[in-house]
């Protein structure tokens, strides 16, 4: 369960939110909804860890993410909009980066790894540039690129930062089904988007920022 309690931050004097509370049990989706510049991206950085807000806690299961940082980490997943890959390798190889990072790699037979890696790629129409260059990419690749973390890393809590931009409808409508099968197994899923335009069969709530509050 992902508590937030009263959580408030502030940029160059300007309230981006204030004393925001939310409760997410496992299965429950919520979307951020919100123009650029509305604080979006703060408050995943906040719920990630990686940013401190000015009152508040975050809770996961119950203790401050500050308290049980390597426990949280583990359970956690975030992809922000920015690939956060290397542009001198390949998917390949920075797909095998990302999963050594977190001590996936089989043990057994670094071969397992790699295939894995290649159905993945191939899941998601990749396979023909597995072995081609971040930089010889398209906007488009690099993002279904990122969504092979969610297929490759098993993780409670997702965080996704603006995942639909620049996707395709097929790739929209794989990402969607993604998130509906996280979120049937008891997994918990934050994103953002600039609009309302994301339907659930599943429990959602909706928080919208703009420039002057949260509602």
């Amino acid at each position: 369960m992902l508590k937030v309690e009263k959580l408030s931050y502030a940029r160059n004097a300007r309230i981006l939110f204030k004393q925001l509370t939310f409760r997410l049990l496992p299965g429950q989706i919520l979307h951020i909804v919100g123009a650029n510049g509305s604080g979006k991206t703060t408050l995943l950085q906040i719920l990630t860890g990686l940013r401190i807000p000015l009152t508040g806690s975050v809770m996961w299961n119950g203790i401050s993410i500050e308290k049980n940082r390597e426990k949280f980490t583990e359970n956690l997943l975030y992809v922000n909009h920015r690939l956060g890959m290397k542009a001198a390798l390949t998917p390949n190889e920075n797909l095998y980066l990302c999963l050594a990072r977190r001590n996936l790699i089989d043990k057994q037979s670094k071969q397992k790894t790699l295939q894995n890696i290649r159905q993945t790629l191939e899941e998601l129409n990749l396979k023909n540039c597995s072995d081609t260059l971040l930089t010889q990419l398209s906007l488009g690749q690099q993002r279904r690129l990122s969504l092979a973390k969610l297929l490759l890393i098993k993780a409670d809590c997702w965080i996704l930062d603006e995942p639909f931009t620049s996707l395709d409808k097929e790739a929209i409508a794989f990402l969607s089904s993604l998130m509906e099968k996280h979120s049937a197994r008891g997994g918990v899923i934050v994103f953002t988007s600039h609009q309302l335009a994301y339907s659930s069969p599943s429990e959602i709530k909706t928080i919208f920022l703009d420039a002057d509050h949260v509602r």
